[in-house]
């Protein structure tokens, strides 16, 4: 539990960063257009970034068969080396499909600003990388500690632009410069295990360590496709105007990927453990044991996010981006099922060769109702678009995760505790909402939405897990 903690604090600081990122360049950015093209940067940033970072994460499938230090520093300086193989080949197709790129997205900020763009995917990818290296090695608390500086100071260069007078180059000169920075931090203790680097080393990459990371590098690959695809729609139909609308809309909520993604990125290890003894009840057990932390932490906030969706995005982001609200709470119940990653547990358990057709028949889905719904209804048209999409495929991971375990979805996912903690957070925070809009119905800014939504909470932490809340505050005692 320890580590998760500290594991889900570290992606909850990283998601903080780019919460601030999006907050922040829609708060100092004034002209919409603008902000709409350094997103589509972002957009195209994010998805290079998980597609390389799936290569490290694959780690915590076998780590565990390397049982000395040495093997697993041995083990992660060949990542290491690959991860800038990465960087440096991701870089290089923007930097030749840039003109491609500025025609299909009508964005001329990618030729012109084309140095920067390439030295801050280079560094961006590098560094993805060191989360699961301070995972692994035990040093999570210098990771926590350097990342929660990184992102006082990521705070702090916005807080500067929103108060002088700047420039486009200027704020690309800012990233560039905080991902450099930010390396050299991260490199520090991992540059201490270099004395010990064989490159003659045993330890390499086998065949069946190289049949399971081929095809997760595939299904993230065809996963970030699947969920920004939107996203990409949106912008090679409309303009990048009516696409920063959208992407303030439909932005990822903090605590979800953190939820998610932690407590299952912990387990992995464990649950193929158990799965290699063949112990299948301990593994439904522990994965069902999970499920039901990440209901209980997750649920409520995205019943919170969908009731108070406007006031939320009026809080963030400004009130000129007040119709994003409607997009925003749309957006919010793709993420009900988000309490249990399908796709990812499939390969957790061995089917990894079947997972892409999940994502794949999710895509395929998503397309269809874009461009159906996108010359009709807009931005509204991509994001019940992506919502059709999860939820009519959702099916499929379902029959192959209950046909390799030979089991039923509710040995797994526990509905039963899902259907409660939402009826809980909706009864709860219902009373919340009503009061809200008659106390401060003249409150343009939304201030009162931060101490509201940890008293609410807290409240459903106490009523539905007492034990669980007391656990979790005498962690951090």
């Amino acid at each position: 539990m320890k580590t998760q903690l500290k594991y889900s604090a570290s992606n909850f600081i990283r998601l903080l960063e780019t919460l601030v990122l999006n907050i922040g360049l829609a708060r100092v950015i004034l002209d919409v257009s603008e902000f709409g093209k350094l997103q589509q940067f972002f957009v195209i940033l994010t998805f290079a970034v998980t597609v390389a970072s799936a290569f490290p994460t694959t780690l915590n499938y076998y780590i565990s068969k390397y049982n000395t230090f040495l093997e697993k520093n041995a083990l992660y300086k060949r990542f290491f080396f690959s991860m800038i193989f990465f960087s440096m080949l991701a870089a290089f197709l923007f930097f030749v499909l840039k003109d491609k790129l500025a025609l299909w997205f009508e964005n001329d900020f990618f030729p012109i600003y084309i140095v920067y763009f390439v030295f801050i995917i280079l560094f961006k990818i590098t560094n993805t990388f060191f989360s699961n290296f301070f995972l692994f090695s035990d040093k999570l608390n210098y990771l926590n500690v350097t990342s929660f500086l990184f992102l006082i100071s990521y705070l702090a260069g916005f807080f500067y632009f929103g108060t002088h007078e700047f420039t486009i180059t200027e704020i690309l000169q800012f990233f560039l410069i905080y991902e450099v920075v930010k390396f050299l931090v991260y490199s520090i203790p991992f540059a201490k295990s270099f004395k010990e680097f064989n490159f003659k080393t045993d330890v390499n990459l086998k065949n069946e360590e190289l049949k399971f990371v081929l095809p997760t590098i595939f299904l993230v690959l065809a996963g970030i496709l699947n969920m920004q695809i939107d996203k990409y729609m949106i912008s090679a139909i409309e303009t990048p105007e009516v696409f920063a609308f959208y992407q303030v809309g439909a932005f990822n909520i903090p605590f979800i990927a953190v939820i998610t993604t932690s407590l299952f990125t912990v387990i992995t290890p464990k649950i193929t453990e158990l799965l290699r003894d063949n112990h299948i009840t301990k593994t439904l057990k522990l994965t069902k044991t999970t499920t039901k932390q990440i209901s209980v932490l997750l649920l409520p906030i995205i019943v919170f996010c969908f009731l108070f969706s406007t006031e939320i995005i009026i809080l963030l982001f400004g009130s000129r981006f007040e119709e994003s609200g409607s997009i925003f709470k749309i957006y919010t119940l793709r993420f009900l099922i988000s309490v249990f990653p399908f796709s990812i547990f499939m390969g957790i358990i061995g089917l990894k060769n079947l997972a892409p057709i999940h994502v794949v028949a999710s895509a395929v889905v998503n397309v269809i109702c874009n461009l159906i719904l996108i010359p009709i209804y807009g931005n509204i048209g991509a994001v019940i678009a992506t919502l059709i999409a999860s939820y009519t495929t959702v099916i499929i991971p379902i029959l192959f995760i209950n046909r390799r375990l030979s089991t039923n979805l509710f040995s797994y996912f526990p509905i039963i505790q899902i259907l409660k903690v939402i009826i809980v957070s909706t009864l709860v925070a219902l009373p919340f909402y009503f009061i809200a809009k008659d106390l401060f119905i003249a409150d343009e800014k939304k201030y009162y939405i931060v101490p509201l939504s940890i008293f609410y909470y807290l409240i459903i932490l106490i009523i539905l897990e007492r034990k669980f809340f007391k656990n979790l505050v005498n962690k951090f005692k």
